[in-house]
């Protein structure tokens, strides 16, 4: 087995405690009885850290230093306007390097604030543009306008990560892995049944395969608003265009057309005002005549 520091570990409640579930009896002033501080010899802790992610077992979800991770992203792009970089290269060492942490934390944290996400957007595209790093006071003449350093420099930009629709694009992967885990025979990963589980109390027929036809934000079902996290998820899938057959060579009409989204699906009738996040009443799914 695996072995552990004892003088490292932590443990966290998750769920309801022993004393939300059946409440403890009271002491003589009044008050409850205190929650163990260890358990077996191992700590017991109200906040933990994993992954460089904050977690706790109250409703909302702990909220990120922002301003201490955006401090990191600033320093690291002020090192890099040091460096005899080309605007290509600078773009590239700014989306690998100087964004590396605010683009983890947006992806399993969700986004800063909108101020906080404007400026490092405008610090980072006046770093690929005139050389300056956020610390840098000097006037220099804009070269080439924010919006066309990004993309790919083979479609014409210069490199730049687009943050806010990278993010995007990385929880529309989770999505992804979440309708495909779902439909595995064997034993489904724990966070594949736990979510699955979750919506399925939402709604009883929440399954999986939904999510290719919910729109960006919710509420989705009635008006209850999942948590964050969650949402994030769920609504990943409608940035992106419907859904389209990419094999080679296409589909046939067969048993597969009878699990498509769309018979007993609660999310298909939502997507009136369109299923790529714009609402411009784009349908949820192409339609078709062989099915």
């Amino acid at each position: 087995g695996q072995r552990l520091n004892r003088d490292k570990v932590e443990l966290l409640r998750i769920g309801a405690t022993d004393h939300e579930a059946q409440p403890s009896m009271p002491t003589n002033q009044g008050q409850q009885q205190p929650q163990p501080t260890t358990i077996s010899g191992l700590k017991v802790v109200a906040t933990a850290t994993a992954l460089n992610l904050p977690m706790d077992n109250q409703p909302q979800p702990p909220q990120l230093d922002w301003p201490k991770m955006l401090g990191l992203a600033y320093r690291r792009m002020q090192s890099l306007a040091r460096f005899p970089l080309s605007a290509f290269g600078r773009a590239k060492a700014a989306s690998a390097y100087g964004l590396q942490t605010v683009t983890w934390h947006m992806e399993h944290g969700g986004p800063p604030p909108a101020p906080m996400l404007a400026q490092i957007e405008r610090l980072t595209a006046r770093l690929v543009d005139r050389k300056q790093g956020p610390e840098d006071q000097g006037q220099r003449l804009t070269g080439v306008p924010n919006g066309l350093l990004i993309g790919h420099p083979s479609a014409g930009g210069f490199g730049l990560l687009p943050l806010r629709q990278h993010t995007q694009a990385r929880h529309a992967v989770w999505a992804v892995r979440f309708i495909q885990g779902a439909m595995e025979s064997g034993d489904l990963h724990p966070w594949v049944r736990t979510l699955a589980t979750y919506l399925e109390l939402t709604h009883p027929a929440f399954q999986p395969w939904a999510l290719t036809t919910a729109k960006s934000t919710g509420p989705w079902i009635g008006e209850e608003n999942l948590p964050e996290d969650i949402s994030r998820i769920v609504g990943a899938l409608g940035y992106l265009p419907p859904p389209d057959d990419i094999c080679d060579p296409p589909l046939t009409p067969g048993d597969w057309c009878w699990a498509a989204a769309l018979w007993g699906n609660p999310l298909l009738p939502n997507n009136n005002t369109g299923g790529n996040g714009n609402n411009t009443g784009a349908p949820a799914w192409k339609p078709t005549t062989q099915c």
